[in-house]
């Protein structure tokens, strides 16, 4: 056997070996295998878990979904006092609420034509809805001819102009503002006139401060003049009794003329903002009583 002969035979033999699978004699690639597959599994579980959890939303949430279920008035909001009403810890409803916010699911508008400080939340997909509704409102009034278009040209607002609020709503930094200053807007690519059309459409509202504005919603107004007249209605029937007070199934049974918010909506307003108080009295029922708040 010449030398390239004997190289290439410790080659073929060297391959051979390399190929030799070696038994696992004290089971460490099985019990490697297993480790894998558990942590695996386990990682599996953890997520399943993590988005179980998140699809469970906080007590204060639903509290606000089921408000806004009764809202009657097609402005899909409800005051954060009002669920103060249904669950008994202001501050963890404010800190869940606020994380709520927080991760951009719901905004928080401070409302103008109260004399305290009162906000209402809503779904920021509702919100973004009535973005949606001007853009098609604005569109449909092209299609009439130029004499319609030119008529409502004061409050035309371009597609363009909501797109760009639409971001501007999406942006994580204004998740939690209530309000946003004109030199904000203005580098957001919002210029003055932009401005104007906003506030004449409802979605800002300017701020007694120069410069600044509250952000708001559609039909504020609307939602505002139902709930001034709803807890005049309510609490003027508890000033013309004698004790201030009634049972809340009798109160109940009136019917409200000036609002198109059912009772329900109002005594949860009521209560929660301190206008009213209640308290049951054992089987007989619950009596609603006006406080020195609601006088």
């Amino acid at each position: 056997m010449n030398n390239r002969q004997r190289i290439d035979a410790e080659q073929t033999l060297y391959r051979t070996q390399q190929r030799v699978k070696k038994p696992d004699v004290y089971r460490n690639n099985i019990k490697k295998a297993k480790r894998i597959r558990h942590e695996l599994l386990a990682q599996e579980e953890d997520e399943m878990e993590d988005d179980f959890v998140m699809q469970i939303a906080s007590d204060s949430v639903n509290a606000a979904s089921y408000l806004i279920g009764l809202n009657d008035t097609t402005v899909p909001v409800c005051f954060i006092h009002q669920i103060y009403s249904i669950l008994p810890n202001p501050t963890l409803i404010d800190k869940e609420l606020q994380e709520a916010i927080e991760k951009g699911e719901w905004r928080k508008f401070h409302v103008i034509g109260s004399v305290e400080d009162e906000y209402v939340i809503i779904k920021t997909e509702d919100y973004l809805k009535m973005m949606d509704e001007i853009k098609q409102e604005e569109n449909n009034k092209t299609v009439f001819g130029n004499l319609v278009f030119l008529a409502s040209s004061l409050f035309f607002f371009s597609d363009i102009q909501v797109d760009i609020f639409i971001r501007l709503i999406k942006d994580k930094r204004y998740y939690s503002q209530v309000t946003i200053s004109a030199k904000d807007l203005n580098s957001f690519g919002i210029n003055d006139a932009d401005i104007k059309q906003l506030v004449m459409n409802g979605f800002l509202l300017p701020h007694l401060q120069v410069g600044l504005y509250w952000f708001s919603f559609r039909k504020q107004g609307h939602f505002m003049t139902n709930i001034s007249n709803g807890r005049s209605e309510i609490t003027r029937i508890l000033k013309k009794r004698a004790t201030k007070d009634i049972m809340e199934s009798l109160l109940k049974s009136k019917r409200l003329h000036k609002t198109r918010l059912n009772m329900e909506f109002l005594l949860h307003d009521l209560v929660g903002s301190g206008r009213v108080e209640r308290y049951s009295i054992g089987s007989t029922g619950n009596v609603i009583k006006l406080t020195n708040k609601g006088l």
